[in-house]
């Protein structure tokens, strides 16, 4: 074997060895944003859950309130779309932006239907209330930290795209850049 053909083999066995690493080093930072993701959308749905059971034990007290509930349940229904959205496709940008806006709404309308609850102080103490929205209290102090987690995963999946010489392997392997929620 002459020196020039054991020098090509010895400089396509490392191109090899280095593209087959980069792309698992990606497929791993894709992976960890995609668990990430599914950690937000497990609290999500626990959020849901909660929050659907204490906006149907409101239904009757708050009657007079019926379009603020109205406007939760509808807010909600909107989040979980785009929830389940983004939890199919955790890296689109696109769905990221669109749950975003989803929970906006959600927020702003729950904001107004606990405001609702402080004003009537009663209600929050009957277990049917109060148990659900401890829950939903709960999921909700738990979404900043898990949205870090998911962001900070997306962050570092896109940081190593733009690593050279590994951003030479994006359009060949099809990875795109993921967005925050």
């Amino acid at each position: 074997m002459s020196l020039q053909l054991l020098a090509a083999v010895l400089a396509a066995a490392v191109l090899f060895f280095w593209a087959t690493g980069a792309h698992n080093r990606l497929v791993t930072l894709r992976n960890a944003v995609s668990q990430a993701g599914a950690r937000v959308a497990e609290a999500l749905a626990q959020r849901d859950a909660a929050q659907s059971k204490w906006l149907a034990a409101l239904q009757l007290p708050l009657v007079a309130e019926a379009g603020s509930l109205q406007a939760l349940a509808e807010a909600q229904r909107l989040e979980q779309m785009a929830a389940r959205a983004l939890a199919a496709r955790p890296l689109d940008a696109g769905a990221a932006r669109d749950w975003l806006a989803a929970e906006g709404q959600q927020s702003s309308s729950a904001a107004r239907v606990l405001a609702l609850l402080d004003q009537h102080a009663d209600l929050v103490s009957q277990e049917a209330v109060a148990e659900p929205l401890a829950a939903w209290q709960e999921a909700q102090a738990r979404l900043p930290l898990l949205r870090q987690t998911f962001n900070d995963a997306a962050a570092e999946h896109d940081r190593a795209l733009l690593q050279f010489p590994t951003r030479l392997l994006v359009s060949l392997f099809r990875f795109t850049s993921a967005g925050r929620v």
